[in-house]
């Protein structure tokens, strides 16, 4: 059976931070009176299993609009497609596994760049 811990967690979604660690629910629910308004309890499995990637190798986001940006992102709760390019207007969007920023920069870059030409017509599919 898998252990579980609590997280009492505050603040706003953007500056979560944690105020406790329970092992059981029953003890963070009792906590809980203790929290401001925004505080939850959050529920983590100790020692859980690794996200499925490559050896080596971390989740990055690369996008474009005017210019590329790329970071690592959280692969635990990871439900986007892998390499399938997004666009939001015209800001091109794709999660890739890499085992760097420039790599990821490098291969993120290059589906972006495909997917616009295709979107712009001047890539033919076969």
């Amino acid at each position: 059976m898998a252990k579980k811990i609590y997280l009492l967690t505050d603040g706003p979604e953007d500056e979560r931070y944690i105020s406790g660690t329970y092992s059981t629910r029953a003890s963070a629910e009792a906590a809980s009176r203790f929290l401001g308004d925004e505080g939850r309890i959050e529920e983590f499995e100790v020692d859980a299993a690794l996200p499925e990637g490559p050896a080596g190798a971390s989740l990055w986001c690369v996008s474009e609009d005017n210019e590329y940006m790329v970071f690592r992102t959280n692969a635990f709760h990871f439900d986007e497609t892998l390499e399938q390019v997004e666009f939001n207007d015209d800001e091109g969007v794709v999660y890739v596994w890499a085992s760097d920023a420039a790599l990821a920069l490098a291969k993120g870059g290059a589906l972006i760049e495909q997917a616009r030409a295709q979107r712009a017509g001047t890539v033919r599919k076969r």
